[in-house]
């Protein structure tokens, strides 16, 4: 049953009522996830999320962080199937959103970096690869 949800996800008019379809996609992605451990399934379920980005109005509207943050999840489920090709194509689309929203990160741990604060990919690549959380990290800019 879940391949016939997963695959009516595709099918749907172009609105949803209350954005319900990227509910289930959220949903779907979450069991894959955490019940099944099928990343790269998971990956390609909440890539299709719908994301608006200029009509704050939109059901569909999402933050430019919140657009990161699917992107960045989406490249954390390529990683554990080492499919880096996928994972790079979803940090690049996370950076990408970063560097023309002009959000700057600075990392809040005494790491031995010298430079702690990171823009565009370099951003995305400390939060997957480094394992800096939402918590250790400090929004600067818009």
């Amino acid at each position: 049953i879940l391949s016939v949800i997963t695959a009516t996800l595709d099918h749907l008019p172009p609105i949803v009522e209350g954005a319900a379809d990227n509910t289930l996609r959220q949903l779907l992605f979450e069991y894959k996830v955490n019940e099944e451990e099928d990343y790269s399934t998971a990956a390609r379920i909440l890539s299709g999320v719908r994301m608006e980005t200029t009509d704050t109005s939109s059901v569909y509207y999402m933050s430019p962080i919140e657009r990161c943050d699917v992107f960045v999840k989406v490249a954390e489920c390529y990683l554990e199937e080492d499919l880096t090709v996928e994972a790079e194509g979803a940090v690049t689309k996370a950076g990408t959103i970063i560097e023309n929203s002009g959000i700057t990160f600075v990392k809040n741990d005494d790491d031995d970096d010298d430079n702690n604060e990171f823009q565009g990919d370099r951003a995305v690549e400390c939060t997957i690869a480094r394992g800096c959380s939402k918590s250790s990290m400090q929004l600067v800019g818009s």
